[in-house]
């Protein structure tokens, strides 16, 4: 039932957020999955596609001649300034990077965007009563990409000026964690925003400091569950594929490289949409908070 604007609003539980996601994810499964495939299906392909060509495999033999390298160097105490790394040849390592960097650009940069993007229409509509249909909420989180792509962009400079603190030993890297949690929780529903509000990035992240402001507890939470404990068990269920695979074809086997990389890609697409869902989830909720009986909103429904 809606509250009344005159009575305090309470925020969903963390278990009823989590609760409602589930049920998401599972009334949609093809969608949100279709969705999480845009993500994760790019790097899927390049690494199949370098891996195919040989390009993986001569510069894994080339980084592993330069380690070899560098351990007899550390173990004879010849360590000196690092320079005798270019005396090797990079020609089979050079194009492995470049690869890797351009499939990795347009899986977190723009595929990414898109899915999290169309995660959030999908979740809306559903709201609106509307249903959701894969191919509508791809086209529409089109439009947002540019503002998507800008919020990478601050995040990646972010992330240098952090890594500029950690510089100093010991202080600065607790320094350069702090600023990376404290400001990475009151800007963890821009990209909601973004998507929800249709504002551009700047309007996004003033909204996001009001939205999370005395729900740092909470939002953190909801990440460490969403984000660090399924990333932990997707992690786990991928070495454990891995090494019996290894054990069985070899390390260097194609087909242990394939099954990896598969059963990566297959418990990725199953988690992924959990953070896309629950992050709007909570970008509503709070906005319901902030602003009980001035707007409607999906986290209301939610709650009933």
């Amino acid at each position: 039932m809606q509250q009344s604007p005159s009575s305090t609003p309470t925020p969903m539980t963390f278990f009823n957020l989590i609760r409602e996601a589930i049920n998401l994810l599972r009334r949609y499964s093809g969608l949100f999955m279709g969705l999480a495939a845009l993500q994760v299906g790019p790097f899927l392909i390049g690494s199949l596609w370098l891996q195919a060509n040989g390009v993986q495999a001569r510069a894994t033999a080339q980084l592993n001649v330069i380690m070899a390298e560098m351990q007899r160097r550390i173990d004879n105490g010849q360590t000196g300034n690092g320079m005798w790394v270019l005396e090797y040849p990079r020609a089979d390592i050079a194009p492995y990077l470049l690869a890797l960097f351009g499939f990795g650009f347009i899986s977190i940069f723009i595929m990414r965007n898109l899915a999290m993007a169309a995660s959030v229409i999908a979740v809306g509509d559903h709201y609106r009563q509307a249903t959701p249909r894969w191919a509508s909420v791809v086209l529409s989180s089109l439009r947002h990409l540019p503002a998507l792509i800008a919020w990478g962009c601050i995040c990646v400079l972010g992330l240098v000026i952090a890594l500029f603190f950690a510089i100093v030993p010991i202080l600065g890297t607790i320094l350069a964690l702090g600023l990376l949690w404290f400001f990475g929780v009151r800007l963890s529903l821009v990209p909601q925003i973004i998507v929800a509000e249709q504002v551009n990035v700047f309007r996004a992240i003033h909204h996001s400091w009001v939205l999370t402001r005395g729900a740092f507890g909470r939002i953190t939470n909801i990440w460490i569950t969403l984000v660090v404990l399924l990333g932990i068990l997707a992690s786990y269920i991928t070495t454990i594929i891995s090494a019996i695979a290894m054990a069985l074809f070899g390390e260097t086997s194609a087909l242990t490289i394939a099954m990896t990389e598969g059963f990566s890609t297959v418990t990725s697409i199953m988690i992924l949409p959990m953070a896309y869902i629950g992050f709007t989830l909570l970008y509503y909720d709070q906005l319901r908070l902030a602003y009980s009986g001035t707007s409607t909103n999906p986290s209301i429904t939610a709650q009933q």
